[in-house]
């Protein structure tokens, strides 16, 4: 069964991955500060007690697995980096919509 925490933690490790390979500055700035957001959300995740049966739980869970897939895509040079970071914010928002942490801001 797919988790979100589990998710969280594929995403991020292909965002480091992806991190550790552009040349962009201002991108990697970028994806860092993506990460950041993901690790609260991560702690966030472990600290409450989520319904996974939820429209925003899953919303969430669809919106890490495209992230994923286009930080993949970027990686292997099948999309643009700026893609990937505009995905991965999609999936934080999706994200701290179900935790409630932030609201609404991000990158």
């Amino acid at each position: 069964m797919e988790t979100l925490r589990g998710n969280i933690s594929d995403l991020v490790n292909i965002l480091n991955k992806l991190r550790n390979n552009i040349g962009d500055p201002a991108e990697q700035e970028q994806i860092q500060k993506i990460l950041r957001f993901l690790f609260m959300l991560w702690e966030e995740i472990i600290r409450q007690t989520l319904d996974s049966t939820t429209p925003a739980y899953k919303a969430a869970l669809q919106s890490l697995g495209e992230a994923e897939q286009t930080a993949t895509d970027a990686l292997n040079g099948i999309a643009k980096t700026a893609d990937a970071i505009k995905v991965a914010v999609k999936a934080a928002k999706a994200v701290d919509a179900v935790v409630g942490v932030v609201g609404p801001i991000f990158v």
